[in-house]
């Protein structure tokens, strides 16, 4: 009787960033995350030949690999690029027995697939090393994987048994069938496609928008929820639609809309019923962001009627994109204000003033430019709080206003840290709601 040995577990070794980007966490194997440079030292000590890292493309790539071999790594270094990146520099990747990937417009299904790929090849490839016990398989194993990351069944004993094939498809159409199902879905759904979606009713729908205080003569934003009532086609000849809201909460929310909607002028009712893909940033515009299909959405919509005194109407003016953002930011509270220090081992420590925040990350000017996805310290404090934590720049922009850079940072945190900053920014919304109760009711 043939006994069949446990698979070798194999570990992925990569950022916080790439775990969440990916969902990661649902491949069913140990991975560890660390931010970059901790990751890759734990890599070099503790991994094994199998093990897989993911990471950002570094230009010191040669060196990099060369390092990790020396230290019988040979599994898979899969870098992943947001910038387009020179063909030869693919094709040197390869040769090295590595991978480059431009993740602008990789899926998260794909990719968490592509792992889960790599990882039964990994593991079919220790399975039959351990049962041949030979260095020279080994190698050639290794080899084959570096060579073209294709599943092939490279030993008769470790192929699987041969499946009985289908029947070919003679048809066109159930060609086209099976094709269909291979379809991506859209990173943007036009919102007239969302009409009939009936998951729409039974969305919470969060709307966000930008309010003056007036006792403090700032622009504050705010944050309010309700509930779809009805949709009207108002325009036969475009087929554009009224979208009416009801069930607003905070109550009060609802003077602030209709406050809004007599900031809109006909000329920009106008322009929303008949420009196809009108601009989302016209000044009166709101985010409205809602979920569909386990994905939140996010579109810009424009408040243009009073129906009765609970509902009020909005026109969208754009697409539904798939919203990235999973945290409410809010600007620090001018009561209980939050001081902020980061630094970098490029820049010494300096101090920044918070533009927003969230329980999960922070934006703010400075006059250094910090490089996106750079890793960065930060030290936050606030009353009798203080905490310190790791962050990656995800973007990084010149301000025409200030002349200064304006940097966003996604923050690690342990989770009381991270209870504690929700704690912050829920404090900060009750002081702008109370601030807007006295100025508008």
């Amino acid at each position: 009787m043939t006994s069949h040995k446990k698979k070798n577990t194999i570990i992925i070794y990569t950022t916080p960033h790439y775990m969440a980007l990916f969902d990661l966490g649902r491949l069913k194997t140990k991975i560890v995350t660390l931010p970059l440079q901790e990751m890759v030292k734990q890599f070099m000590e503790n991994g094994l030949e199998n093990d897989i890292c993911i990471m950002p493309f570094v230009s010191q790539y040669k060196n990099l690999l060369s390092t990790f071999r020396s230290k019988h790594l040979t599994g898979p270094v899969i870098f992943l690029s947001d910038e387009p990146v020179d063909a030869s520099i693919l094709y040197d990747v390869h040769k090295l027995g590595a991978l480059l990937m431009d993740i602008r417009n990789q899926k998260q299904d794909f990719f968490r697939l592509f792992i889960l790929f790599l990882l039964k090849n990994q593991q079919a490839i220790s399975h039959v090393i351990e049962e041949k016990k030979s260095a020279t398989e080994s190698e050639k194993f290794t080899e084959t994987l570096h060579q073209t990351y294709y599943q092939k069944p490279l030993i008769k004993d470790a192929a699987p048994a041969p499946e009985k094939e289908p029947a070919p498809l003679s048809k066109e159409k159930d060609i086209r069938a099976v094709l269909a199902e291979a379809l991506e879905q859209p990173e943007v759904l036009p919102f007239d496609m969302l009409y009939d979606e009936k998951a729409l009713y039974d969305s919470n729908f969060s709307f966000n928008f930008d309010v003056v205080i007036q006792k403090e003569k700032r622009q504050v934003s705010f944050s309010c929820m309700a509930k779809l009532h009805s949709i009207q086609v108002i325009s036969p000849s475009t087929q554009k639609r009224v979208v009416y809201f009801h069930q607003f909460h905070p109550d009060f929310s609802i003077k602030l809309l209709r406050r809004r909607i007599m900031q809109v002028t006909r000329e920009d009712i106008a322009k929303a019923l008949t420009l196809k893909g009108a601009s989302s940033h016209q000044a009166q515009s709101i985010e409205c962001i809602f979920s569909l299909d386990n994905l939140n959405r996010t579109c810009f919509m424009l408040p243009s009627a009073k129906k009765d005194d609970d509902k009020i109407g909005f026109i969208p003016i754009s697409d539904a994109f798939i919203q990235s953002r999973q945290y409410f930011r809010i600007e620090p509270s001018v009561e209980n204000p939050i001081s902020a220090m980061v630094a970098s081992i490029f820049s010494p420590s300096r101090e920044v003033k918070l533009v927003d925040i969230s329980e999960r990350g922070i934006s703010f000017f400075s006059e250094f430019l910090f490089k996106k996805n750079s890793e960065i310290s930060v030290f936050l404090t606030w009353e009798h709080t203080k905490i310190v934590c790791q962050g990656i720049t995800r973007f990084s922009v010149g301000d025409e206003k200030t002349g200064k850079n304006k940097i966003g940072v996604e923050l690690y945190l342990h989770q009381d840290e991270c209870a504690r900053l929700r704690k912050y920014v829920f404090n900060c919304q009750i002081d702008i709601m109370n601030a807007l109760r006295e100025d508008y009711t």
